[in-house]
């Protein structure tokens, strides 16, 4: 299999029967073809919703934040009507309310209690995780942020090849001694 080959565009599907060893590639050969496929629609919904999740996330702070600086102003505006009663407010505390009705509205990048719930239901699941941490990084402010992201993500896959190789390793010694004996 070669990079740019003229069928590269429908082989993407079949990219679970690329293996590190020729035993582990046999042993995956005689999946169906749609196992290959439902594992990669699984892998593009996944990541799709975690992305969906995350927007949903950064839309709620938002409205979390708008609803906030609204009840601000309401609060401002009902002081400065009420300045023949408490007196006329300083420019000092104007540009303090002005300050605090800005502040009100600013929310970070990404969603911290979204990135906590979907982590949270990966479980122990690596390969969800990744997926999710790689669908995170694009929110995240600071580079560094997003690149610690994509690193965990990376490593997370890396253990979970490693995982799959120790299965199929075993599975392959199992079958070896059933067929000795």
């Amino acid at each position: 299999m070669t990079r740019g080959a003229r069928d590269e565009h429908v082989r993407w599907i079949t990219a679970s029967r690329n293996q590190p060893t020729d035993a582990a590639a046999a042993l995956v050969a005689a999946l169906p073809d749609t196992d290959a496929e439902l594992a990669c629609l699984h892998t593009d919904l996944l990541a799709a919703l975690f992305r969906v999740e995350m927007a949903i996330g950064v839309s709620e702070q938002q409205a979390a934040a708008t609803g906030k600086q609204s009840k601000l102003i309401d609060k401002v505006q009902r002081r400065e009507a009420q300045s023949n009663i408490f007196g006329v407010r300083t420019m000092k505390e104007k540009r303090l309310d002005e300050l605090r009705i800005v502040e009100a509205a600013s929310t970070p990048a990404n969603p911290p209690a979204k990135e906590r719930e979907l982590l949270q239901a990966c479980g122990k699941n690596g390969y969800e995780r990744a997926i999710a941490l790689m669908q995170m990084a694009p929110f995240q402010a600071e580079t560094h942020r997003q690149v610690a992201m994509l690193t965990e993500a990376c490593e997370l896959l890396v253990k979970a090849q490693e995982r799959e190789d120790q299965q199929v390793s075993v599975r392959q010694l199992l079958e070896g001694a059933c067929m000795h004996a």
